[in-house]
C-alpha cells in the first residue's frame, strides 16, 4: 500500500486540485446560504479525504469492487435525502443542508474516474471550461482562483497521463520526460497564443457595448403609469359649490358653441385656400435619413481569413512533404533509399521504438522485427530495409529503382500503417510531426 501511494502521489495531488477548484464554481450556481460552499479551505479538505478514499478503492479488484458498491449505496442515500427535503419543506435544492456535501463528493468522484484515461480528461476540461464560462456569462459569482487552479492541474494530470501511457507502451529505451515537458508545453503555449490571438483580434473587436436598461425607472413615472392603464386619477366635486359650477358650466359651453361655430367657419376657409395651394403645387415625399453600414463583406472576409488560418497548417504540411519527396527522387535510388530509411527510423520513435544507443542497429531491429510487423508491406519489412541500409553505409552497394521501391512502398504506406498502430487520437496529436 505505501508503495501504491508513493507511485500515485503526484495523480493525487493533481486530482485533488481539479476537484476542489471545479466544485468551488460549481457551488457559483447555487444560491446556498451555506458559508462552506464558499470556503476553499473547507472544499479542500472535503476534497482530500474522496480522493484519498477513491485511490484506496482503486488499489486492487476487491477494494474496487467494494468502492463501487459503497458508491451506489451513497448515490440511493442521496437521492432519498434530496426527495425526502423536498417532500417536507417543498424547497429548492439551494436551500438543502445536504448541498455542501452531495456536490462536493460528487465533483470528487468525477474527477477521479474522468482522470483514468486521456480521452476523458480532455473531456472533463472541455465541459469544467464551458462551465465556468457559461457561469460567468450570467454573471455568477466564479471563482477565478479556483479555475486557474482546476485549469492548470488538469493540464498537468493530462501531460501525466500522457508519459505513464507512453513509459508502459515503449519496448526498449528509456523515455526523455525532459524533452517530452518541452514538447508539451511548447504546444500548450502555441494553442493559448492563439486562443488569445483569435479572442483579441476578432471576437473582442465585435463584441457590442452595452447600455443600461432603464425601463423600470421610466415606468416609475406617475404620467407613463396613467397612459398604459396601470393608473387612473379621479376627482370628486363639493357639494356645496355644485350650484355654482353647473351655471359656470353652462355659460361655458354656450360660449363653446359660438367659440366652435367661428372655428367652424375659418376652418372651412382654410381648406378651400389649401386647396387651391395644393392644385398649384407639387410637392415631395421626404426620404429618412439611415447611417446604418452594411458590413455584410466585412464579416464575409472575416470568415475567409479565419477558414483560410485554419487550412494553412494542412497545406504547409502538403507543400513541405512534396518537396521532401521530390529531394529524394532527385537524390537517386542509393541516397534517396537512405533518405527514406532515416526518415522512418526517426518516425518509428512517436509509436515507442527508441534505440538505445548501447544496442547495435540490426540487433535492434531484429528484436523488434515482431512488434514492427504492421509497418511492413509484403516481404519489405524494417528489418530487410536494415540490412540494406548497412550494405549501403558499409558496403559502399549501389541500389537500383526496383530495390529504392521496396524503401518507397514502404513509406507510402507508414503513414496509414501508423494511424493504425496509434490509433485516430494519438495520431492526430503527432499529426504535423508524422
Amino acid at each position: 500500500m505505501t508503495a501504491y501511494f508513493k507511485n500515485h502521489i503526484w495523480d493525487m495531488i493533481c486530482c485533488l486540485l481539479l476537484s476542489a477548484g471545479l466544485a468551488l464554481n460549481v457551488f457559483a450556481g447555487y444560491d446556498s446560504s451555506d458559508p462552506r460552499t464558499t470556503s476553499a479551505a473547507a472544499i479542500t479538505a472535503v476534497c482530500a479525504v474522496c480522493i484519498v478514499l477513491l485511490f484506496i478503492a482503486g488499489y486492487n479488484r476487491v477494494s474496487t469492487i467494494a468502492g463501487i458498491i459503497a458508491a451506489v449505496v451513497l448515490i440511493v442515500a442521496a437521492v432519498v435525502v434530496v426527495r425526502s427535503f423536498h417532500a417536507s419543506n417543498g424547497g429548492k435544492i439551494d436551500k438543502n443542508p445536504m448541498l455542501f456535501w452531495i456536490v462536493t463528493i460528487a465533483v470528487s468522484a468525477v474527477c477521479y474516474v474522468m482522470t483514468r484515461w486521456r480521452i476523458s480528461t480532455i473531456i472533463l476540461f472541455v465541459g469544467g471550461c464551458f462551465m465556468t464560462a457559461a457561469f460567468g456569462f450570467l454573471e455568477y459569482p466564479v471563482n477565478l482562483r479556483g479555475y486557474l487552479v482546476f485549469f492548470a492541474a488538469v493540464i498537468v494530470m493530462f501531460m501525466l497521463r500522457v508519459y505513464e501511457n507512453s513509459a508502459l507502451n515503449a519496448y526498449t529505451g528509456s523515455v526523455r520526460f525532459g524533452r517530452f515537458s518541452m514538447q508539451s508545453i511548447a504546444m500548450l503555449l502555441v494553442v493559448a497564443l492563439a486562443a488569445g490571438g483569435i479572442y483579441y483580434g476578432i471576437i473582442r473587436p465585435l463584441d457590442p457595448p452595452t447600455h443600461e436598461l432603464k425601463l423600470i425607472t421610466k415606468l416609475e413615472s406617475l404620467e407613463i403609469l396613467q397612459k398604459v392603464g396601470v393608473s387612473k386619477r379621479t376627482e370628486v366635486p363639493q357639494q356645496q359649490n355644485q350650484t355654482k359650477n353647473e351655471n359656470d358650466q353652462t355659460q361655458n359651453t354656450n360660449q363653446k358653441q359660438d367659440e366652435d361655430q367661428n372655428k367652424s367657419a375659418q376652418q372651412q376657409k382654410d381648406e378651400n385656400q389649401q386647396g387651391d395651394i395644393d392644385q398649384q403645387t407639387q410637392t415631395e415625399k421626404g426620404q429618412a435619413v439611415n447611417y446604418h453600414q452594411d458590413r455584410t463583406w466585412l464579416y464575409i472576409l472575416i470568415a475567409v481569413l479565419i477558414a483560410l488560418a485554419c487550412a494553412a497548417p494542412f497545406v504547409i504540411r502538403h507543400l513541405m512533404h512534396k518537396r521532401w519527396e521530390n529531394k529524394v527522387h532527385q537524390a537517386g535510388p542509393t541516397a534517396g533509399a537512405v533518405m527514406v530509411y532515416e526518415w522512418l527510423t526517426k518516425k518509428l520513435r512517436y509509436a515507442g521504438f527508441t534505440r538505445p544507443p548501447d544496442v547495435t542497429l540490426n540487433k535492434y531491429m531484429k528484436s523488434q522485427r515482431r512488434a514492427m510487423k504492421s509497418f511492413a508491406v509484403g516481404s519489405a519489412d524494417m528489418y530487410a530495409l536494415t540490412r540494406s541500409y548497412q550494405e549501403i553505409i558499409y558496403g559502399c552497394r549501389k541500389l537500383d529503382d526496383v530495390e529504392f521501391g521496396r524503401f518507397w512502398k514502404v513509406y507510402e504506406a507508414f503513414r496509414g500503417n501508423m494511424k493504425k498502430k496509434l490509433g485516430r487520437f494519438r495520431y492526430a496529436l503527432h499529426y504535423f510531426m508524422i
